[in-house]
Protein backbone atom coordinates (compact mmCIF):
# COMPACT_ATOMS: atom_id res chain seq x y z
CA UNK A 1 0.00 0.00 0.00
CA UNK A 2 1.04 3.09 -1.08
CA UNK A 3 2.23 5.13 2.07
CA UNK A 4 1.12 8.76 0.79
CA UNK A 5 -2.32 7.46 0.24
CA UNK A 6 -2.53 6.23 3.84
CA UNK A 7 -1.14 10.20 4.67
CA UNK A 8 -3.78 11.75 2.83
CA UNK A 9 -6.89 9.62 3.74
CA UNK A 10 -6.20 10.06 7.47
CA UNK A 11 -5.83 13.73 7.24
CA UNK A 12 -9.15 13.76 5.15
CA UNK A 13 -10.63 11.67 8.00
CA UNK A 14 -9.12 14.18 10.19
CA UNK A 15 -10.48 16.98 8.73
CA UNK A 16 -14.23 15.11 8.28
CA UNK A 17 -14.22 14.45 12.16
CA UNK A 18 -13.07 18.10 13.12
CA UNK A 19 -15.22 20.14 10.59
CA UNK A 20 -18.23 17.64 12.42
CA UNK A 21 -17.16 18.54 15.77
CA UNK A 22 -16.91 22.28 15.26
CA UNK A 23 -21.03 21.92 13.92
CA UNK A 24 -21.86 20.13 16.52
CA UNK A 25 -20.32 21.98 19.43
CA UNK A 26 -22.10 24.59 20.89
CA UNK A 27 -21.07 27.84 20.97
CA UNK A 28 -20.84 30.05 24.23
CA UNK A 29 -22.02 34.10 24.41
CA UNK A 30 -19.10 36.03 25.41
CA UNK A 31 -20.44 38.44 28.05
CA UNK A 32 -19.07 41.70 29.68
CA UNK A 33 -19.81 42.35 33.47
CA UNK A 34 -19.59 46.01 34.93
CA UNK A 35 -19.80 46.91 38.22
CA UNK A 36 -20.72 50.66 37.53
CA UNK A 37 -24.68 51.05 37.12
CA UNK A 38 -26.28 52.42 33.94
CA UNK A 39 -25.78 56.23 34.90
CA UNK A 40 -22.67 56.14 35.83
CA UNK A 41 -21.69 53.92 32.61
CA UNK A 42 -23.73 56.75 30.69
CA UNK A 43 -21.96 59.56 32.82
CA UNK A 44 -18.38 58.22 31.83
CA UNK A 45 -19.51 57.81 28.23
CA UNK A 46 -20.57 61.64 27.96
CA UNK A 47 -18.13 63.79 26.59
CA UNK A 48 -18.08 67.91 27.38
CA UNK A 49 -20.18 69.85 25.69
CA UNK A 50 -18.64 72.06 22.57
CA UNK A 51 -20.58 74.34 20.68
CA UNK A 52 -19.14 73.94 17.41
CA UNK A 53 -19.33 69.90 17.34
CA UNK A 54 -22.66 68.60 15.33
CA UNK A 55 -24.70 65.95 18.00
CA UNK A 56 -27.34 63.92 16.83
CA UNK A 57 -30.19 62.46 18.58
CA UNK A 58 -28.97 59.86 21.44
CA UNK A 59 -25.63 61.61 21.74
CA UNK A 60 -24.56 62.46 25.14
CA UNK A 61 -22.95 65.58 26.90
CA UNK A 62 -21.55 66.41 29.74
CA UNK A 63 -22.56 70.36 30.58
CA UNK A 64 -22.58 72.31 33.34
CA UNK A 65 -22.11 69.14 36.21
CA UNK A 66 -25.03 67.41 34.03
CA UNK A 67 -25.56 65.08 31.77
CA UNK A 68 -27.98 66.44 28.39
CA UNK A 69 -29.27 63.60 25.70
CA UNK A 70 -29.95 65.17 21.87
CA UNK A 71 -32.98 65.08 21.21
CA UNK A 72 -32.55 65.85 17.49
CA UNK A 73 -30.08 66.92 15.69
CA UNK A 74 -28.50 70.38 17.06
CA UNK A 75 -25.26 72.29 17.10
CA UNK A 76 -24.50 75.44 19.04
CA UNK A 77 -27.46 74.83 21.47
CA UNK A 78 -26.44 75.24 24.96
CA UNK A 79 -27.66 72.48 27.15
CA UNK A 80 -29.91 73.39 30.00
CA UNK A 81 -30.92 76.82 28.97
CA UNK A 82 -34.58 78.02 27.16
CA UNK A 83 -37.47 76.22 27.26
CA UNK A 84 -37.22 72.39 27.84
CA UNK A 85 -40.02 71.52 25.82
CA UNK A 86 -38.11 73.08 22.47
CA UNK A 87 -35.27 72.63 24.15
CA UNK A 88 -32.93 69.96 21.28
CA UNK A 89 -31.04 68.45 25.26
CA UNK A 90 -33.00 66.79 27.94
CA UNK A 91 -31.75 66.60 30.86
CA UNK A 92 -30.42 62.73 31.91
CA UNK A 93 -29.14 63.64 35.76
CA UNK A 94 -26.18 65.11 37.43
CA UNK A 95 -22.54 64.19 35.77
CA UNK A 96 -21.34 61.48 38.66
CA UNK A 97 -18.74 60.26 36.41
CA UNK A 98 -15.21 60.69 36.41
CA UNK A 99 -13.81 62.08 39.74
CA UNK A 100 -10.96 64.12 40.21
CA UNK A 101 -8.77 61.18 41.46
CA UNK A 102 -5.69 61.24 38.57
CA UNK A 103 -4.00 58.58 39.94
CA UNK A 104 -4.58 55.17 37.95
CA UNK A 105 -5.19 52.02 39.80
CA UNK A 106 -2.55 49.80 40.62
CA UNK A 107 -1.92 46.67 38.45
CA UNK A 108 -4.09 43.54 39.69
CA UNK A 109 -2.07 40.73 41.30
CA UNK A 110 -2.07 37.21 41.27
CA UNK A 111 -2.38 36.35 37.76
CA UNK A 112 -2.58 32.67 37.07
CA UNK A 113 -3.56 30.46 34.64
CA UNK A 114 -6.09 27.87 35.54
CA UNK A 115 -7.35 26.72 32.72
CA UNK A 116 -6.13 25.89 29.08
CA UNK A 117 -7.51 24.50 25.90
CA UNK A 118 -6.66 24.36 22.47
CA UNK A 119 -8.73 27.74 21.73
CA UNK A 120 -9.21 28.90 25.17
CA UNK A 121 -7.40 30.57 28.11
CA UNK A 122 -8.91 30.63 31.77
CA UNK A 123 -7.60 33.42 33.92
CA UNK A 124 -8.11 34.39 37.52
CA UNK A 125 -6.54 37.40 39.44
CA UNK A 126 -7.25 39.95 42.52
CA UNK A 127 -8.36 42.78 41.56
CA UNK A 128 -7.09 46.46 42.45
CA UNK A 129 -9.15 47.98 45.27
CA UNK A 130 -7.89 51.34 44.91
CA UNK A 131 -10.45 52.75 42.25
CA UNK A 132 -12.52 55.56 42.20
CA UNK A 133 -15.58 54.61 40.74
Amino acid sequence: MDPKLTRKKAVRVSVAALSALLALAPLEPVTTIASANARQQAALAASPWVVTQVYVSGNEVSYNGNIYRAKWWTQGDTPGTGDPSSSPWQLVGPDIGGSDDATPPTAPTNLASTGQTADTITLTWTAATDTSL
